[in-house]
Formats: C-alpha cells, structure tokens, sequence
C-alpha cells in the first residue's frame, strides 16, 4: 500500500512538473494568456487527477480533466451519482478552482 502511495505521488509530481512544458511546446502563445495563466491551469489539473486517483470513490474511475482559467472540466463516465458527488466535491475543494463544469455520465447498467 506504501509503495503504490510513493508511485501515484512520483507520478503527480512528474505531472506537475512536464504538463506546462508539454502544453507550452504544442501551444507556444495561446491567445490571450500569458503563460503563467498555462502553467496555473495545468498545476490545477494535475492536482485534481492526484487527488481523484487518492480518493477511494474515484480512484479506478477514467474521468478527463481539462482546465481553462481555474475552470475544471469534468469528462467521463461514473457507475453512480454518489461517485460523481465525490468526484465533484474533491474538484472544488482545490485551491486555485473557480468553477467546476460537471459532464460526468451516469452508466446504464
């Protein structure tokens, strides 16, 4: 259980530090961003993958995350409204989120 907390914190950490620089080499000078605005939604989106793969309810859920000026964009499908609930309560409890667009989708079973 350690060793798998140790795996998913290198890999938020690397998230955190090769997103911005991924995102600035396929978009060198977004319109209208600076590139500190880039690299603050690409902390966001890092932080709420991270702590989506910790949280119990979501952590085997594939949901997308996308960010744009503190606005996270939720994506994907949950198999209930309480993992949906969870996903959408740890997205806003993420310092830096101004707003959460929820396009999860209840499975059919």
């Amino acid at each position: 259980m350690k060793r798998q907390h140790l795996i998913c914190a290198a890999l938020a950490t690397a998230a955190t530090v090769f997103a911005p620089l991924t995102h600035a080499q396929t978009n060198p000078n977004p319109p209208g961003r600076t590139a500190g605005e880039v690299v603050d939604d690409s902390v966001i989106t890092t932080k709420v993958k991270a702590e989506l793969l910790r949280a119990q309810a979501t952590k085997s859920l594939k949901i997308s995350v996308k960010t744009l000026d503190g606005v996270v964009n939720l994506s994907g499908s949950v198999e209930s409204s309480e993992q949906m609930d969870s996903a959408l309560r740890i997205v806003r409890g993420i310092r830096g989120v101004t707003d959460v667009k929820n396009n999860l989708q209840l499975r059919s079973r």
